[in-house]
C-alpha cells in the first residue's frame, strides 16, 4: 500500500528530481532523492519502474521515459524510444510540417537527441555498461539508426535529394550491386521489427532520390563536351545500376505493401533511360 502511494505521489506531483534525485553525467543515479532516505537503491528503482509502467498505461510517455531513465532501466527506455521514433520517423507531404504528428515528431526527436548527447556520445557511460550487461547493445544501434532515418526523411521532404542519398547510402542498408546483395538481405533480416515495418518507406524514398538525381544529371549540360560528357554518362550509369539493384533487393525481402512498392520503384527505374 505504501509503495502504491509513493507511485501515486510520483505521478501526481511529477517532482521526479526531488523524490528520486538527478541522473549523473555518466547515466548513473546517485542516492540523493527523498525516496533514498526511506528505500534501498533497488527499492527506489522498482518504484520508479512501477510508476513508469503506470505512466505508459495512462499515455504519459514522456513521463515514463524520464522515470525509466531515473530507474536505470535503459533497455526498457530505449525500447520505448525506438518504438516511438519508428512510428514517427516518416514525414510526408500529406502530414505537413505543422501537423500534430510533426509536433509529436519534434518532441520525441528532441528527447532522443538529448538522451543521445547526454549518455551515448561519451563512450563507455553507465548506459552502455547496462546495455552491455543485459546483452542489449543492439537497442543502441537501432536508436542511432532511427535518428539518422529521421534526418533522411526530412531531407527527402525538403527535396534535398543529393544529401538524402548520401546519407542513406552511408547507412549501408541497401546493396551497392550484386556482390553485396546477399549481405544486404541478411542485414535486413537482422534489423529490429520496428525498422523492418517502415522499410518499404525507405525503399520508396531511396528510389525517389535516385530518380531525381538521374533527372538532374540528365538535364545537366557539360561545359567541355568530351571529358564532362564521359563523367556525366558514368554517373548516370551508376545511378541506373543502383536503381536496378534496389528493385532486385526489394524482391528478396518481405516488406509492407510489397506489390505496390515493387510496382512503383519498377516504374521509376524503367524511366531511367
Amino acid at each position: 500500500k505504501a509503495e502504491k502511494q509513493v507511485c501515486n505521489l510520483l505521478l501526481e506531483t511529477r517532482a521526479f528530481d526531488i523524490l528520486a534525485g538527478q541522473i549523473a553525467p555518466d547515466g548513473s543515479r546517485p542516492a540523493s532523492g527523498a525516496l533514498d532516505m526511506h528505500f534501498a537503491p533497488g527499492g527506489v528503482s522498482n518504484l520508479l519502474m512501477t510508476a513508469a509502467n503506470d505512466s505508459t498505461r495512462e499515455g504519459k510517455i514522456i513521463d515514463a521515459a524520464e522515470l525509466l531513465s531515473l530507474a536505470g532501466r535503459y533497455s526498457t527506455l530505449l525500447s520505448l524510444l525506438n518504438r516511438k521514433l519508428a512510428s514517427l520517423v516518416v514525414v510526408t507531404k500529406e502530414d505537413g510540417m505543422s501537423s500534430e504528428k510533426q509536433q509529436q515528431r519534434n518532441i520525441w526527436r528532441d528527447a532522443a537527441l538529448k538522451f543521445q548527447n547526454m549518455y551515448l556520445s561519451q563512450g563507455h557511460s553507465q548506459v552502455i555498461h547496462v546495455l552491455e550487461a543485459e546483452g542489449q547493445l543492439s537497442l543502441g544501434t537501432d536508436f542511432q539508426l532511427l535518428l539518422n532515418l529521421m534526418v533522411f526523411f526530412e531531407l527527402c521532404y525538403d527535396e534535398k535529394w543529393k544529401d538524402a542519398w548520401e546519407l542513406i547510402n552511408n547507412l549501408e542498408l541497401l546493396p551497392t550491386g550484386e556482390e553485396t546483395m546477399n549481405a544486404s538481405v541478411e542485414s535486413f533480416h537482422n534489423l529490429s521489427d520496428e525498422i523492418q515495418q517502415i522499410f518499404h518507406h525507405i525503399i520508396l524514398k531511396s528510389m525517389e532520390c535516385l530518380s531525381n538525381l538521374y533527372l538532374y544529371f540528365k538535364k545537366s549540360s557539360p561545359e567541355s563536351p568530351a571529358n564532362a560528357q564521359n563523367v556525366l554518362n558514368q554517373r548516370l550509369s551508376e545511378i541506373r545500376d543502383r536503381a536496378r539493384s534496389l528493385v532486385t533487393f526489394a524482391g528478396f525481402i518481405r516488406i509492407n505493401n510489397a506489390n505496390e512498392v515493387r510496382t512503383k520503384i519498377g516504374k521509376m527505374e524503367a524511366f531511367m533511360v
